[in-house]
């Protein structure tokens, strides 16, 4: 597939949010970005979409994690 290079001027906050948040999904930021954009032309594919569940399931594991080590240290106090 070939590729077509765009520059855009973003607020840097949303660049470091961008950069974060393809680190956690494991892609690149510009894998990470394209996906995104599919994403939102609604043009997404399957793999785009499970790895996207796969994300959420990851963050909820990670949520049920905390919850329990905060329940933990409220039973002890």
């Amino acid at each position: 597939m070939s590729r077509t290079q765009l520059n855009i001027s973003i607020d840097p906050g949303l660049y470091r949010e961008l950069k974060k948040s393809a680190q956690m999904a494991g892609k690149t930021l510009s894998g990470f970005v394209s996906e995104g954009l599919l994403a939102q032309v609604g043009r997404a594919s399957p793999d785009a979409i499970e790895s996207r569940v796969k994300l959420i399931e990851e963050r909820i594991k990670l949520l049920e994690l905390s919850v329990e080590l905060l329940r933990q240290r409220a039973l002890k106090e």
